[in-house]
């Protein structure tokens, strides 16, 4: 029923992109990065082309409004709730800023490492490794400065099992994280996110910039490959607060759909990518590894996500 209700929103929005006027209304944009959403729960296309598709949609249709994007109601709150949240919710603003930027540096990575090495390119990875240093360090600072109201608890800690049973627990061995509710825990395994993916770009400049010398003697690399270690940790540790999430009593006492008892595809979609990004990760374990394609396998099943089935099945177990 889903996906007949799917087809023919995307024969509405097909003829709407086609259509000058159409093109430019708030229903369309948001038809576009509703239908990349669904996309993004349910796909089982490896590339993700639909979800791309729609989100290069969206994309053009932003820039086709241009200035007439404050002229509606709907686009000018679009632009009034960023602001709001950058005064209502300082926290939280400052880590979406730091994670977009992070975003930037790290597609400026994918950009200037590859091709051949010249002088030139050597003096703008040196430079990028020092941009995605300096990103680290306020991602860093992020963290320690966070308010009571925001900050994880140690809540327990998860023994030790053997290495082939450890795609059968909830939990990876050591700390256990809880947090406030789930828009913080959201926000702090983006973050821990952001700053994997950092010193993932720290690392291939200081390769890419030693070749074909050993960069792993360097201190630059031993930082960077501690830092990235750790953050493996924190996400993986985080991991059991999404799978028993149930709803925040004060802010979401109740579901429309399933029992309260059962974790909800919000916790699913928040932990989707991080797990993803740590089981990619250069600073990821065999055995964690092992565990984040059993998470991922977890949520597709309980949660109905199949993208989370598909980074499964495609997740490398090898260090």
């Amino acid at each position: 029923m889903a996906h007949l209700h799917y087809s023919k929103a995307l024969e509405d929005l097909t003829r709407a992109m086609q259509d000058k006027l159409a093109v430019r209304q708030d229903t369309t944009l948001a038809s576009a990065i509703l239908l990349a959403f669904y996309e993004g729960l349910v796909s089982d296309d490896v590339e993700m082309s639909g979800f791309k598709k729609h989100i290069s949609g969206a994309t053009a249709i932003v820039k086709l409004r241009g200035p007439q994007q404050t002229q509606s109601g709907v686009g000018l709150k679009d632009l009034a709730w960023w602001a709001r949240q950058a005064v209502c919710d300082t926290v939280g603003h400052q880590a979406l800023v730091l994670n977009l930027q992070t975003t930037l540096i790290r597609a400026e990575a994918d950009s200037l490492l590859k091709g051949a090495r010249t002088t030139d390119k050597i003096d703008k990875a040196l430079k990028l490794l020092q941009r995605a240093r300096k990103m680290d360090d306020e991602l860093g600072v992020w963290f320690n400065k966070c308010p009571p109201a925001w900050r994880k608890v140690v809540s327990g800690s998860a023994a030790n099992v053997p290495e082939d049973k450890i795609g059968l627990v909830s939990a990876f061995p050591g700390p256990i994280y809880d947090y406030p509710n789930v828009w913080a825990a959201g926000k702090h395994i983006n973050t821990h996110v952001s700053r994997l993916l950092l010193n993932q770009v720290i690392v291939r400049c200081i390769a890419w910039v030693c070749a074909p010398s050993d960069h792993t003697l360097t201190k630059e690399y031993i930082d960077a490959h501690r830092i990235g270690t750790e953050q493996v940790m924190d996400i993986i540790s985080s991991t059991p607060y999404f799978f028993g999430w149930t709803g925040d009593a004060m802010s979401t006492p109740y579901f429309p759909c399933g029992t309260s008892e059962m974790p909800k595809g919000l916790a699913g979609v928040s932990c989707m990518w991080p797990l993803l990004a740590t089981g990619s990760s250069r600073f990821a374990t065999r055995t964690q590894r092992v565990y984040v394609k059993a998470r991922l396998a977890k949520i597709a099943e309980e949660m109905g996500i199949r993208q989370a089935d598909v980074f499964s099945k495609n997740r490398r177990n090898q260090t």
